[in-house]
Formats: structure tokens, C-alpha cells, sequence
């Protein structure tokens, strides 16, 4: 069984990617997009603190990874309207 607590605090305690999140039985769409929505912003923060230096390929391929996790839930996610900045402010 899932812990949600933890994973809706740190999604990536609880999965190995956004992937597993999807495959995921334990837990509602609507948990999975509480979920991705979480490891996405979370994964923002860490782009700002690493801003000064490259970011790596890990990273990069998780963000994606996570936007496409939301797309096939068809989340409410807009990218036309990002926040001029990572951190969404």
C-alpha cells in the first residue's frame, strides 16, 4: 500500500518516476495528479537553486517526464500561462 502522506509531500520518496505514479492502483486519478502536480513544482525549486550551474540530463528528462504523466490524465495543466519564473510567482 501506498504511503499518500509522504508521497504527497515527496513524491519521489514514494516512486522512482512519474511513470510509476501512472501504473500506480492504489491511488485515484485524482491523487496521481496531486501527486505530479507536487513532484512537478518540486522540480522546479531544484531548476532555481541549480540555475547558476548546468542542470543535468536527469533532470531535465524527470520534468518531462512529469508534464507527460499529466498530460495522459488529462490534468489541468496550461503551459501557455507559466508563471515568469520556476518557482511560479
Amino acid at each position: 500500500m501506498i504511503n499518500l502522506q509522504l508521497a504527497l509531500l515527496d513524491p519521489g520518496k514514494v516512486f522512482d518516476s512519474p511513470q510509476a505514479v501512472l501504473l500506480c492502483q492504489d491511488i485515484s486519478r485524482d491523487q496521481k495528479i496531486m501527486i505530479l502536480k507536487r513532484w512537478e513544482s518540486d522540480m522546479r525549486e531544484i531548476q532555481v537553486a541549480e540555475e547558476e550551474n548546468m542542470q543535468g540530463k536527469d533532470l531535465v528528462e524527470t520534468y518531462e517526464a512529469i508534464l507527460n504523466a499529466l498530460h495522459t490524465l488529462d490534468a489541468d495543466i496550461n503551459l501557455g500561462d507559466s508563471p515568469p519564473t520556476k518557482q511560479g510567482g
